[in-house]
Order: C-alpha cells, then structure tokens, then sequence
C-alpha cells in the first residue's frame, strides 16, 4: 500500500467515526498512529500505537503502550476524558510519566525522585553513532535539552532554602556534569541509605530460589496480607485512609482486593459510577477507575501492596474467551507503572476454566509487560492455584480453605513442595468473627490459621468479617483482637535472624508433633541452624532436639505468649541432645523459640 493510499484510507475511516461520540472506541481506534523515525539510514517503525490529542488550543503525541488496536483505542478514550476533566497539567503528569512540576524539593523527596528517574529517563547521545540508537521519542533531536530538563526539576533546590541555580540549557557539558553529580549524590542517599526514605518497595519479585519475596532492591520482603474485597468499591477515599493507615501500623503488607468489588462487576461505586459502559469490560468507564486510581495513591503512600482481583467467577459471561484478553489488557496497561500492584485472578480450580484462565493470563502479559507479579486465588474452597502450576506466569501459588482449617498445613506445605519451586500463600481460610462456618471464629481460631501457613513454609492472608461485608460496626472491627495478634505473628518470625530461611520441619521433635486435626503442635527451622520455632497449640508437653541448632556453643530457649507478644525466657541450654518444655499454664497456645548463643539478637530484615 502506498503512503498516499495509507493516509486516504485513515482520513476515509476519521470520516466515518466522526458522528460517534468521543466516549467511544471505535472514534479513537480510527485516530491512532504508528510513528516513524530514522536509524542508521532506514525507516523504522514504533510498534505501539500513538495518538494526538487536541484541547484548548494545544496539541500532544501521547504513546499508548500497546500494539493491541482495542487496548490502545481505550486507552486513548481515557486519556481524552482524564484531559477535558482535569487539564493539561495532570494529564501529562499521569501519563507521560514526567517528574512534577515544583521546583523545591527536601533531600528525601530528591533520594526518592532521582531513584525514579535513574530507572526511567533515557540518557541522550553524546556523538553521532549513539544518536541513531536513540529510541523513537528520544531520537537525539534536542534529546540533551530534552533530558536535561528533567534533571533540571530533580536538582532544583535540593534541600529547603537554597537559591536557584542557573541553567544553560545549550550546554551538553553542562548536563554531563550535573548527570555525574547526580549519580554521585544518588548512590550516597538513596542507595547507601544514608537518608530515612519513604521509597516504595515494589514492584515486589520472588527471590532467585523461589521460596519468598522481595523488594525491588532485594531485601526479602514479608507477605503478611488483609483481605478488603470492596475498597475500592463501597468505601470513600477517607474511610480507605483510614484502614490503610490502620493496616500498615500493624504490619500488614498487603491488601486483597477486587477490581469490581464483590459479584457481577455491575454495581457502581459511591459516586455511581460503574466499572463498565453497558455491563461491558471492552468499554471500561473511565470515571470509575478513578477512585481506583486515587486508593492506589493512598496504599502507596503507606508502602502497601495491593493484590487485585481483575476476574471472578461471579463475572459470569460477561468476561468470557472472546474479551478476556483485551479487557485484562487494558487494565493492567493502565497500571502498568505503578509499583505496589500485584494481580490475581478468582477462577474455578478445574479443568473448564483453563481456556479462559489462558486468555487472561495472555491480556495480563502484553499490558503489564512482566511489571508485576501474577497469582491465582481459585474458588470456591478449598483448593490452590497449583492445579496449574507449571505455567510460567503464576508468579506464586495462592490457597483458600474456607471452613476446612484442618488443610491449612497440608495444602501449604504441599505447595511449597512443589517443583518448580514457587512462593506458596495461604490467602483464605475462615475470617474472625464470621458468620457463616456453622462455628464462631474466635482470636484463636484466627492465629491457629496464620501459624499453620507460616509454619508450612508458606505466607498468609487474614480476613474479618464485618471489613469485607462492610457492617455498621466495620471501624470497631479494625482493631479486633486477630488483627492485632497478627502484629505479634509478624514481629516474632521477622525478628529471627535470615527468617526467610524458614524450612518446615517436624523431625526437630521427639515427642509432641502433631500434623492431624484442629489443634496442631508445628516446627520449622533455619536453613543455616541458627534458630529452631515451634508452634505449640495441642499437647502441651514436647520434647525436642537441640542438636538441629548448628552454631555457637549453647541454645537460649524463651516461649513468647501470641496474644500479646510477652517473653518468658527458660533459660540456656547445651547445643546437643534433647530438652523438654511444657507450655505455660493458662495460655492456650505458645511459641518457643530456641536460638543459638552467637545468632545475631532480634534484627528484623523485612520492610514494614
């Protein structure tokens, strides 16, 4: 086709979607762009559609990063309806991933900006032979002005007061230098931690073995997850400050959440807005996910992750083979650069839903490009993602019992027995205070579950009742007692030195270990023989060998009640042969600890 033939053909089809209203598709899908440049003598293509905009008086090139037409067409819809909303300045600020626009900035919020933009920014060529290898829409025209005008808004005033400083904008060496000052300063702040940065932790990854977590700057990061189905739903931007904030001083790491909250997908939010145009997920309703967009602000501001539901089974067909992908493309596209996302889908654990599962995972791969990780979270109960856990996109199993608590430990440690190796999470069993198990969940009821997961190698997700129903009594509820024993939970096993080392192991017992029923005597232990900890909460009396302690010449025993935190310390004992220890009288449930002399006291290595 010639260009000329090209250019009819798009002017032909701008004609005929010009009575379409900008609110819909197919006006964009005929508007988009695939740019050109040159390098090295030839044409080359962007594979990712673009589109320009026009709004009082200016124009923009706005790249959609997607090649999927649909994907981009809806995108470019939200950007037109984000821009007549709220402007040129936050428009560009959202999608064009710019540094903001002030000039002062604190030496904590310059660490934090210049770790962004060393990632981010491109450096422009400094001869002719780096200049053809330019990208597209940094092609060495003008690209050191263009760069230097980024750096320019990073350095500005590093540290309230401080005078202004001039700029030639002309000057290439100029900008070298101000790079290398850069790179110097950035690697003695931000990198050294010399600085108490509120930096975000994620996107979070598996570690290289697979067993746990960990921050985008290897620091082994704790799982420790709340479940808020219907945040972004049915609660407003201040009553999600609240709980966010109410879950990061307890620990907490990370929120379960769905997309559309609880059900079809087609009942709005509080402002009445809905997910969908028409109940439909190939035309999402920009306005909707704005609240979206704003929690997400709100949980990275208080380092939360937050595990997002896209599909559920309750969808029923309106998400089906024919839209999944494109749908499941279009919002992890949307999210794609913002760090503290994980996404999970809610499928049935059965053979029937292996197609549209497939097509899910195809949209969730071309629109988040392997920016973030991606778990399953089957229901109904009980059952694990690990019926498909060969596929290369599970990032890590994920688990729900419901009411069957007894399977916490088995389906966990199976999981985490699993080859190849993948972080397993035990993310729904029964929530405190539920009313539907046919017996009431009580405090330790609550524990027992989060213990048994993370006994088994495992991690865990805690649930309650009136939170993700959103009962009258939903504040109250923040502050139940499991919540807070969770606190406990974290504090205790983060506290141990390398605790992401953990290795179930029920052999470190002589007598006492019990793997059967509801009331379970576990063990687990460090990789490098540091520590041994036993969750005892059946048979009071245990008999264990101190000989699995590898290091240092005694072990210093100490039981730590769970539901406050408090210590007893039994005393220290030689590092071989076996010991006995009863429970305290009067706790229902304990945790021994038995670490040897020379291990490092209570450092804690996970991100709050």
């Amino acid at each position: 086709m010639t260009l000329q033939n090209s250019q009819n053909r798009t002017e032909t089809g701008q004609k005929k979607t010009a009575q379409l209203p900008k609110t819909h598709q197919d006006f964009w899908r005929a508007r988009l762009k695939k740019r050109t440049y040159r390098a090295d003598g030839k044409l080359v293509k962007v594979p990712t559609w673009q589109v320009r905009l026009f709004h009082q008086s200016r124009e923009e090139w706005f790249n959609l990063d997607s090649a999927n037409k649909d994907v981009a067409a809806i995108k470019a819809r939200d950007i037109y309806s984000d821009l007549r909303a709220l402007g040129w300045e936050k428009t560009l600020e959202k999608y064009k991933a710019r540094t903001a626009s002030k000039e002062d900035y604190t030496l904590d919020e310059f660490a934090a900006f210049y770790r962004e933009a060393i990632q981010k920014v491109e450096y422009p060529p400094t001869n002719a032979a780096d200049a053809t290898k330019a990208s597209a829409p940094r092609k060495g025209v003008n690209g050191c002005c263009l760069v230097s005008t980024h750096w320019k808004k990073l350095i500005f005033r590093l540290a309230k007061p401080s005078s202004r400083m001039m700029w030639d904008r002309s000057g290439c060496p100029i900008n070298r230098a101000c790079r290398l000052i850069l790179i110097f300063v950035g690697a003695l702040f931000a990198w050294n931690g010399a600085l108490p940065l509120a930096a975000d932790p994620g996107p979070i990854r598996v570690s290289e073995d697979g067993r746990y977590f960990v921050d985008k700057r290897g620091k082994p990061f704790f799982f420790l997850a709340d479940t808020r189905w219907e945040l972004f739903r049915r609660y407003s931007l201040d009553e999600a400050k609240v709980i966010l904030e109410n879950r990061k001083a307890k620990g907490f790491t990370v929120i379960m959440v769905m997309l559309t909250g609880v059900g079809s997908g087609t009942e709005p939010n509080l402002a009445g807005e809905k997910p969908w145009f028409n109940d439909d997920p190939t035309t999402p309703n920009p306005a909707y996910f704005k609240q979206v967009d704003a929690v997400l602000k709100l949980a990275r501001k208080n380092n939360l992750h937050l595990l997002i539901g896209i599909y559920h089974q309750t969808h029923g067909n309106r998400i089906n083979l024919n839209n999944a992908r494109q749908w499941a493309a279009w919002v992890t596209s949307r999210y794609r650069n913002v760090p503290n996302i994980i996404w999970t889908l809610y499928p049935k654990a059965n053979d029937s839903s292996r197609d549209l599962i497939k097509e899910l995972a195809a949209g969730i791969q071309e629109g988040d490009r392997g920016e973030h990780l991606v778990s399953m979270h089957p229901d109904p109960s009980p059952a694990s993602s690990s019926f498909m856990h060969a596929e290369p996109w599970l990032s890590f199993n994920s688990i729900q019992v419901w009411k069957d608590l007894h399977l916490i430990y088995p389906m966990t440690l199976a999981d985490y027995e699993r080859s190849p190796v993948k972080p397993a999470t035990m993310l729904e069993g029964a929530y405190e205070n539920g009313e539907e198990y046919g017996f009431p969940v009580t405090p330790i009821l609550v524990r027992r579950q989060a213990y048994y997961s993370c006994l088994a190698g495992g991690f865990h997700g805690y649930g309650h009742n009136h939170l993700w129903r959103v009962r009258p009594g939903w504040r109250a509820a923040l502050d139940d007692p499991g919540a807070a024993q969770m606190t406990v939970l974290k504090n205790v096993l983060t506290a141990l030195p390398q605790w992401w080392t953990i290795v179930p192991d029920q052999t470190l017992f002589n007598h006492g270990g019990n793997t059967k029923g509801d009331a379970l005597n576990l063990a687990a232990r460090s990789t490098s023989g540091q520590w041994l900890v036993f969750y005892v909460a059946g048979e009071p009396n245990i008999s264990v060998d101190l000989s699995r302690i590898t290091t240092g010449k005694t072990a210093a025993a100490t039981w730590i009640n769970p539901v406050t935190g408090d210590r007893v310390s039994i005393g220290t004992f030689p590092r071989s042969g076996t010991e006995n220890f009863s429970r305290p009288a009067g706790w229902k449930d304990a945790i021994l600890i038995i670490r040897s002399s020379h291990s490092p006291r209570s450092v804690s290595n996970s991100r709050p």
